[in-house]
């Protein structure tokens, strides 16, 4: 309030305690382009008249980051009635997740899967089930790829036997063996094979 008055806005940078007046920038609001670089700067106002002046408060600048996925969840293979976990990373501000399936060519909200990981228990039934995440703030929403469950079954293959071996009295003696099993039609690309996890009993 007052009569004739004008207006003068300061900046001051994040790294700084010096004020310095903003060139053409004498109304009562301030506009100004947003950069990365941005991030933390101060501003204040000075109102002047003829009596005198008065400085605002400070306001700072904080710069809204979007959300962006960096890591894509991938196909997972398992047998039936275990486990598969999708993950996704992503970067931003105030991240929510929220992960779907997709059901008859729509893709469907999974209730209460809102992180950043998805674990499922797959039966046969879901071989071949599409999953992703969509990830978001207050800038958005943003999509992961689809990841793709495997489940089916496959008999292990022993693919290094174990050997004879010749040992003295107090010494170790070592056996190994090598094994794979795979799913098939489970590879990243959808096609070929792809390793699950054995168990190994001596």
């Amino acid at each position: 309030m007052g009569d004739n008055l004008t207006y003068q806005w300061q900046y001051r940078d994040n790294q700084s305690t010096l004020w310095f007046d903003f060139s053409g920038k004498t109304s009562s609001a301030l506009e100004i382009d947003v950069s990365e670089q941005d991030e933390g700067m101060s501003f204040r106002c000075v109102v002047s008249n003829g009596c005198g002046s008065t400085t605002s408060s400070i306001a700072n600048l904080y710069i809204r980051h979007p959300a962006t996925i960096t890591i894509q969840p991938e196909n997972q293979a398992i047998y039936p009635n275990t486990t598969a976990t999708f993950g996704v990373g992503a970067m931003g501000d105030n991240l929510t997740y929220q992960w779907q399936q997709q059901i008859s060519g729509m893709w469907m909200n999974i209730l209460g899967a809102n992180a950043s990981t998805y674990a499922v228990t797959g039966t046969l039934a879901m071989n071949q089930q599409a999953y992703r995440c969509i990830v978001g703030n207050s800038c958005g929403n943003t999509f992961s790829n689809a990841a793709l469950l495997y489940v089916g079954t496959s008999i292990p293959a022993i693919t290094v036997q174990p050997h004879h071996v010749r040992a003295e009295p107090g010494t170790i003696a070592q056996f190994s063996v090598s094994a794979i099993s795979s799913i098939q039609g489970s590879s990243r690309s959808g096609r070929g094979r792809n390793n699950v996890a054995l168990t190994y009993q001596w």
